[in-house]
């Protein structure tokens, strides 16, 4: 009898502490509300077309959709940071590079490549490849490269320049953002080791660019390993699961790396 009386007398209190945490917890909530309905109060902006279409696709992605990501730290431009350092004018912008390696890898696995459109995968016949781009304003914005596989790298670079010069300037046209059927974006711009980028719908793949920097690695060699000084970064992809499975992700990052790696100086551009 006294053990019961007992049992009750403890769910009792239980069940009034857990009243005063939630009563606690509301209020905190209705307070941190109130701060944030009195922060937010102030003179409303209305965006532009191409903003507020941008900001749709990518506050949908998340919806239903099972996004994941990998991430793999490479040492792809060891051809590329070094020589331009030396004095090498003629080389084209490592945002162009970057791009050449990806759209070679899209090339190698299109399924990359397609949209979503309800229940139906549609493959895509042209590679347009969005660049998100910061603005002055501190917006970002995802102009597009049409039929990006058939530019050479010089031409991708002209691409890249004009797209970026009219983003900020504030010259695109609804058509200059239209039409993505993958993109890139360099986080790395302000210094960011690597993101976790949101994939634009009905796009089903993203790829985000750290900021490459000197790191101490461990290399093999015939004579054993040592340590030396290479310029490393992150890729990070993100993938829509319901198209782009893990083997196919891997693969493809392996890709992107791999042609980074084999970037060769003594070619025509």
């Amino acid at each position: 009898m006294g053990k019961n009386i007992f049992k009750t007398l403890v769910m009792l209190l239980g069940i009034s502490l857990l009243l005063i945490v939630v009563n606690i917890c509301s209020a905190t909530a209705a307070s941190f509300v109130a701060e944030m309905v009195v922060e937010m109060k102030g003179k409303k902006t209305i965006s532009p077309f191409f903003f507020k279409d941008s900001a749709y696709r990518f506050d949908t992605t998340q919806d239903g959709v099972p996004c994941y990501f990998i991430v793999r730290k490479e040492d792809p431009l060891m051809s590329i940071v070094v020589p331009k350092k030396k004095g090498y004018t003629r080389l084209p912008k490592e945002a162009s590079i970057f791009m050449e390696a990806i759209l070679k890898a899209i090339k190698d696995f299109p399924m990359v490549n397609v949209s979503v459109d309800g229940i139906n995968i549609i493959k895509r016949k042209d590679i347009n490849l969005g660049m998100a781009t910061a603005l002055p304003s501190g917006n970002l914005i995802v102009p597009v490269i049409k039929k990006a596989d058939q530019y050479s790298l010089i031409g991708l670079t002209k691409q890249v320049n004009s797209l970026v010069r009219k983003a900020r300037n504030n010259n695109l046209k609804p058509d200059d953002i239209a039409g993505g059927t993958y993109t890139v974006t360099n986080v790395g711009t302000f210094g960011n080791i690597m993101g976790t980028p949101i994939i634009s719908q009905p796009q089903v793949a993203i790829l985000a660019v750290g900021i490459i920097r000197k790191k101490p690695v461990v290399l093999e060699t015939p004579n054993g390993d040592v340590i030396a000084i290479r310029h490393m970064m992150y890729l990070s992809h993100a993938y829509d699961h319901r198209v782009v499975d893990g083997a196919l992700g891997g693969k493809f990052v392996k890709r992107v790396a791999e042609y980074l790696e084999k970037f060769e100086l003594n070619r025509e551009f």
